[in-house]
């Protein structure tokens, strides 16, 4: 302060050079800050953007029923994990000599064996993306399943898929 005055102590030198260094140093924090505000602001525009979006639907629900009759199982579809769990509700077992066989149908494809429904649940993966048009079905078949690849016996219960929200 004092060599800025005019006034300075024998054998000081004025530090014009620091103050320049200083407002150098200065501007450059002001242009960090002002950078790291923007960028706060756009991650802030990003997440509420983000959430204002509706959510995809990540869980489904087949109630799988014979004609006119009460449900006998239903599958649930967890689109997360990509598995399908399937429970029995009510009904009787297949008949000694049968098996019942869960199948995946999407239209204008062939039907895809989930496997045998041989105790009261059975959960598997789904490679299937769920969708409303994605019907479960389980058929009568003989006992081990359908040799063919193809459902070769009745369908004995039925259900599209529905999002539980």
């Amino acid at each position: 302060v004092m060599a800025a005055i005019g006034e300075a102590p024998a054998g000081v030198q004025p530090a014009a050079g620091n103050v320049v260094s200083l407002h150098r140093a200065l501007r450059r924090w002001r242009i960090a800050t002002a950078a790291a505000g923007i960028a706060a602001a756009v991650l802030a525009g990003v997440v509420i953007l983000d959430r204002a979006g509706p959510r995809p639907q990540t869980e489904f629900v087949a109630v799988l029923t014979a004609e006119g009759a009460n449900p006998a199982f239903v599958a649930t579809v967890d689109v997360a994990r990509g598995t399908m769990s399937l429970r029995q509700v009510a009904g009787a077992a297949a008949p000694a000599d049968k098996s019942y066989e869960l199948w995946a149908i999407v239209p204008d494809t062939p039907p895809r064996s989930l496997g045998l429904v041989e105790q009261a649940s059975l959960s598997r993966a789904l490679s299937e993306k769920p969708s409303p048009d994605l019907t479960f079905a389980i058929s009568l078949e003989r006992k081990g399943g359908s040799p063919s690849g193809a459902p070769e016996g009745p369908v004995v219960f039925k259900g599209s898929l529905v999002p539980t929200e």
